[in-house]
C-alpha cells in the first residue's frame, strides 16, 4: 500500500485566524494594536496583473504590536502530541524574540496542542531555557508549558484572549 504524502503547508492556519480575529477585537476595544507581519516575497517578474515570485525566509516573527504601553512580539505554533519540537522554532525567530526580550519587550509563543485542544501563552524565558539549556531534550513538553505558561481561553468577547496573559506577565 502506498502512503500519501502529508502536507504541512496549512498547519496552524486555524490558530492564526483565531489570533487575527482576536487582534481585531483588541483594536476595537482600544486595548492593543497587534499586526500579523506578511511573509516576504522576492518578485521575479510582473506581467499585467500577474506576479511571479518566491517566498523568502522570514527574519521576524508572526506578530508584533503594542498593548497598554508594552511592546509585544510573538509567534504562533501548533503541534500534535504532547510536546513542541524545538526544530519548530527556527533560529531567526528565536534570535528575534531574544533581542526583543533583551530590549525590554514582551516576547512569547502562542502554542496550541491540537491533540488535547489547549492553547497557551508561553514566555520567552522558558523558550530560552529549552533552546540554550543543558538539557538533552529536543522538544518542550506540554507539562512545562502547563506549569510555566498560561492557558488561553475565550473571554471578554475575544476568541483567544492572550493579552490577559501578557498583562499578567507584566504584573508578575
Amino acid at each position: 500500500m502506498r502512503r500519501k504524502k502529508r502536507s504541512y503547508a496549512n498547519r496552524g492556519m486555524q490558530l492564526e485566524r483565531e489570533i487575527d480575529v482576536s487582534n481585531k477585537a483588541y483594536e476595537r476595544k482600544g486595548v492593543g494594536l497587534i499586526k500579523k507581519l506578511p511573509t516576504p516575497v522576492h518578485i521575479h517578474s510582473t506581467r499585467g496583473s500577474r506576479v511571479s515570485g518566491v517566498l523568502q525566509k522570514g527574519e521576524l516573527v508572526d506578530y508584533i504590536g503594542m498593548s497598554q504601553g508594552a511592546a509585544i512580539a510573538f509567534d504562533a505554533k501548533q503541534t500534535r502530541g504532547k510536546s513542541l519540537p524545538l526544530s519548530n522554532i527556527p533560529s531567526h525567530q528565536y534570535t528575534f524574540l531574544k533581542g526583543w526580550h533583551d530590549n525590554g519587550g514582551v516576547a512569547f509563543l502562542v502554542i496550541r496542542f491540537t491533540d488535547v485542544d489547549k492553547t497557551f501563552f508561553y514566555p520567552f524565558e522558558r523558550i530560552e531555557y529549552w533552546k540554550e539549556g543543558q538539557n538533552k531534550r529536543k522538544s518542550i513538553p506540554i507539562a512545562d508549558v502547563e506549569e510555566h505558561g498560561t492557558e488561553i481561553k475565550s473571554k471578554h468577547g475575544v476568541v483567544l484572549d492572550y493579552l490577559s496573559a501578557v498583562h499578567k506577565e507584566l504584573e508578575g
